[in-house]
């Protein structure tokens, strides 16, 4: 059987609440009426014994008089206990001298003998010697109940309604509380329903700030993590499937390109132009690049297995200005090369880099449309070469701007989302970076990769050379 935890808080704490509230009220109420009953004995005692101290003959008028002072009723007994004055009509002391009261001695056991019953009313009764005894020998006090009750509930009644009023207040707040805190435990269990469904979703986490809070704080922040790991095994099942399908493809597709070219090769060995065509040229140039793809492809599939090898960066600027150039110019684009590049400088992944690089231009040339324009600049910056590749067209959309560089990620219909993911990872494993902004309505990625120079003396290395030329930028803008 189910048993809330709300019911589990509430029912425990208003139970000590209400036994609590309860038996102090209670002690209260008996500690106010016993009091109360006190203070009317000693009323009725400070009566008697001030107008017993006075002499004063209990005459009919004084009866009068005491009755007026103290509530009750008096009856003035001789020694033969005839009755020589009373309060109570003379109809009724047929009635008392019929009942004649036990005598009680003390106005301290009032309420301890049994009342007595005199025209309907009830009263308690008690029997008082007179000293010094004269006419009058006993007192007998009838005291009327409905007095006694009165005053009784008066006392008690304000305890009682205070602890009424207490027990409904904490009633109520543990109700509310329980439920709050109830409501806040469900809205996690919630939660983490849907997180086990595979819905990684986060709630706002409300106040105050104890045990609830951290633990939904807590949720949302696995639900954050179980959603990375999922997209990061995705992402990883994805690619394994990659390189299955590529290790399989790749030879192929290798061979056919390896052929196709030594086939225009030969073709244009034997049957050589003398007009200056370059369509042969510009043929062997796009199986080039068609290579350098299927290359990148695989090295993001399952990772480089071959150690990458250093390479002068003149030499891939020049090789992919030359594979651009041609695509620009079939494409309808404008392409504007770097104006000249340092000889001397290298970067440590001649191939990734390479690679890398002819990809942001591949997509630079997409991206920038027909009539469009795309950059290549190169600098060098206290042992770094920056790389920035600038297009004119509109951008990424803003719906995968801060996911542009991950895997898969890509708006093209028939797009895989590895070429930008490959530049990142050519960039990060020689210690460099991969970023990209909007700047002056154009789109610049920039590849950061540190740069050395074998051919100078480790005095001549990079801290000089950037200290002589700091900032050098060879390209255009």
């Amino acid at each position: 059987m189910r048993w809330p935890i709300r019911n589990q808080i509430l029912f425990p704490l208003a139970g000590v609440v209400v036994v609590g509230v309860a038996l102090t009220t209670l002690t209260t109420a008996s500690v106010a009426a016993r009091q109360s009953e006190q203070a009317t004995i000693g009323r009725l005692r400070q009566v008697v014994e001030t107008l017993g101290d006075a002499t004063i003959p209990f005459t009919p008028r004084v009866l009068e008089q005491m009755r007026g002072l103290s509530g009750a009723e008096f009856i003035a007994l001789g020694p033969d206990g005839d009755v020589r004055a009373a309060t109570l009509p003379y109809d009724l002391l047929a009635d008392w001298r019929r009942l004649s009261p036990k005598a009680a001695g003390d106005l301290a056991s009032l309420t301890d003998s049994p009342p007595l019953l005199l025209a309907g009313e009830r009263y308690f009764a008690a029997e008082l010697e007179v000293r010094p005894p004269a006419v009058v020998r006993r007192l007998v006090i009838l005291s009327p109940e409905r007095n006694w009750q009165t005053a009784r509930r008066d006392a008690v009644l304000p305890p009682l309604i205070v602890g009424g009023v207490t027990i409904g207040l904490m009633l109520i707040a543990s109700i509310w509380l329980s439920g709050q805190m109830s409501r806040r435990i469900q809205s996690v269990e919630t939660q983490v329903e849907r997180i086990a469904q595979g819905e990684f979703v986060s709630v706002a986490v409300k106040p105050p700030d104890d045990e609830l809070h951290a633990l939904a704080s807590s949720v949302n922040h696995m639900s954050a993590s179980l959603q990375q790991l999922q997209e990061s095994m995705r992402r990883t099942e994805r690619m394994r499937l990659l390189a299955q399908l590529g290790s399989g493809l790749a030879h192929q597709l290798r061979n056919s390109v390896t052929g196709a070219r030594m086939a225009v090769q030969l073709h244009r060995r034997r049957c050589s132009s003398e007009d200056g065509d370059e369509s042969l040229a510009v043929a062997l140039d796009q199986l080039t690049m068609t290579e350098e793809q299927i290359r990148s492809l695989l090295t993001v599939g399952r990772g480089s297995g071959s150690i990458p090898v250093t390479g002068p960066l003149s030499e891939i600027i020049h090789d992919v200005c030359r594979l651009i150039t041609s695509a620009s110019q079939h494409a309808g684009r404008r392409f504007h090369p770097p104006e000249e590049v340092d000889t001397t400088v290298c970067v440590a992944d001649f191939e990734g880099t390479r690679a890398a690089l002819l990809n942001l231009l591949t997509n630079g040339l997409e991206a920038a449309g027909n009539g469009g324009d795309v950059a290549l600049e190169v600098a060098l910056d206290h042992g770094m070469a920056f790389c920035r590749v600038s297009d004119s067209g509109p951008g990424p959309d803003a719906e995968i701007a801060d996911r542009l560089l991950e895997p898969f990620v890509t708006t093209k219909p028939e797009g895989v989302g590895l070429g930008l993911a490959m530049a990142r990872t050519a960039a990060e494993s020689q210690g460099g970076e991969l970023t990209w902004e909007r700047c002056d309505d154009r789109t610049v990625f920039t590849m950061t990769v540190p740069a050395t120079w074998p051919s100078r003396s480790s005095q001549e290395k990079g801290p000089r050379g950037a200290s002589e030329d700091p900032v050098r930028t060879v390209g255009t803008r």
